[in-house]
């Protein structure tokens, strides 16, 4: 009985840090551009102190375009794979459809 109880608990916890993985993976690439941005920011304040900066220009970009186009070949977690599956079956379903009424 012990032996249940402990498999089960192994089970749960394993369970557990997946999904906390696979939440943290997915808000990675926006928390890393949103850390460099800081670091700059850190850093120019500090440059500053220490000698004054000629005059620049700023630019701001925004986020990568490819993300969102290579979203459906990037693993985003288990739930995430089975929802891009089902769409994407639903849109072959859709298509061979509309091939057939044609």
């Amino acid at each position: 009985m012990q032996q249940v109880f402990s498999g089960m608990f192994v089970l749960f916890a394993t369970a557990k840090s997946i999904s906390s993985f696979e939440k943290v993976s997915q808000d990675m690439t926006l928390r890393i551009y949103q850390t460099k941005a800081k670091l700059n920011e850190e850093n120019f304040q500090i440059l500053n102190l220490i000698e004054t900066q000629a005059s620049f220009k700023v630019i701001f970009f925004q986020i990568d375009k490819d993300l969102k186009r290579n979203q459906v070949n990037k693993y985003e977690g288990v739930t995430k794979s089975i929802q891009k599956v089902l769409a994407q079956a639903e849109n072959k379903k859709a298509d061979m459809k509309k091939d057939d009424d044609a």
